[in-house]
């Protein structure tokens, strides 16, 4: 609540402001702190059925939207492309795909960033799962099983993480690793990388 945010206010400031301004009590369930590896950042959010208008805090420096459900998106840059390679109009153009990679995780709802992160429980448990319906209805060839429930493991896996899913808030719906590359092709970004994202809405659990 002390930590101070853009425009030098406290975080218990700024939301004395919004609770005066929309005359309704608000408490901080959840906070995330999005990090990266490399030394420079660039994020952007999107929120999804708006409440009300935005609301102007911290003497007008501020502004918040409140809505239903939100995401925020991280790339990771190196110094080197912040320093020289990322002018004005690279970086509202990579701004406006970390938006829409929110806006597609609103939609989607994603589990985890790439299949890599899903931990072996979870795997473990899809696993068994794909085992039991495939035997259910078995191949002819029974030599083929395994290899037939680790491609439904994988396609799985797929579905519920981020770099995995097609794209539902770009034309063509391509599948986020491949826009990942093209974006960073296209914008002669060598290191560009979807690092960290988060999702919430309204009544989540607050251990989610």
């Amino acid at each position: 609540y002390q930590r101070r945010v853009h425009g030098g206010s406290t975080i218990e400031n700024l939301l004395g402001d919004i609770v005066a301004s929309i005359r309704e009590n608000i408490v901080i369930r959840r906070a995330v702190n999005l990090t990266s590896n490399t030394p420079s950042i660039l994020s952007a959010a999107y929120v999804h059925g708006k409440l009300g208008g935005d609301v102007s805090v911290d003497g007008g420096a501020t502004s918040v939207q409140l809505g239903r459900e939100s995401a925020v998106v991280t790339f990771s840059l190196s110094k080197a492309e912040t320093d020289s390679t990322v002018d004005d109009g690279k970086r509202v153009e990579l701004a406006t795909a970390a938006k829409r990679l929110a806006m597609h995780i609103v939609a989607a709802k994603p589990q985890y960033l790439s299949s890599g992160d899903v931990p072996s429980s979870v795997q473990e448990s899809e696993a068994a799962v794909m085992r039991e319906q495939t035997l259910a209805n078995p191949p002819k060839n029974m030599a083929m099983l395994d290899k037939i429930i680790d491609a439904k493991v994988n396609k799985r896996l797929s579905e519920i993480s981020l770099t995995g899913q097609a794209h539902m808030a770009v034309e063509g719906a391509p599948v986020i690793s491949k826009y990942m590359k093209d974006l960073a092709k296209d914008n002669s970004l060598p290191e560009l990388e979807l690092s960290a994202f988060q999702h919430w809405s309204l009544g989540q659990e607050s251990s989610a």
